[in-house]
């Protein structure tokens, strides 16, 4: 650290010496994570997709940063944030089978909301509000689609 002396001439005619101190250090790095799929390897593609509601997708990997994404704690939850788009990953409040999971900038609500289940040396995401699990849904095409599933204990198509 650098530090900077200066003087003050105060009323009663004494000085006083006040050491400013310049914080040289560095802001904490962001981290980035790819999530790949268990049974597909497929990894979590945000498509460059920029509108909210907007599919998310898998591709397989290609280094892009549509690829990456921040993982942000809210409480016992996750947020999953897509670092090219900026969006959130999100239940789109869509509960049955085989809905597609969405993107959409942050908000308070619970669809953007995941719970980390561990699976052996996986990990599975639950929706907070929706109560399903991000699913690959077994799709091996670039370009498929995200999507959600309930728990079913012997797939692999939704562990991450």
């Amino acid at each position: 650290m650098s530090s900077i002396s200066l003087t003050l001439a105060v009323p009663s005619l004494s000085t006083t010496a006040i050491i400013l101190t310049k914080s040289t250090a560095t802001p904490p790095q962001t981290t980035y994570v790819t999530i790949s799929n268990r049974a597909t390897g497929l990894l979590i593609d945000g498509m460059y997709r920029t509108n909210n509601g907007e599919n998310c997708g898998q591709w397989s990997n290609s280094g892009s940063t549509a690829q990456q994404w921040v993982i942000e704690t809210v409480g016992s939850y996750v947020k999953i944030k897509n670092r090219q788009t900026g969006l959130y990953i999100d239940g789109m409040g869509r509960t049955a089978n085989n809905s597609i999971a969405g993107q959409y900038s942050s908000s308070s609500s619970y669809n953007q909301q995941w719970q980390q289940v561990p699976s052996g040396s996986y990990i599975k995401f639950k929706n907070r509000s929706t109560g399903l699990y991000l699913d690959g849904l077994g799709k091996t095409t670039d370009g498929a689609d995200l999507g959600q599933w309930k728990k079913v204990t012997a797939t692999i198509s939704n562990g991450w």
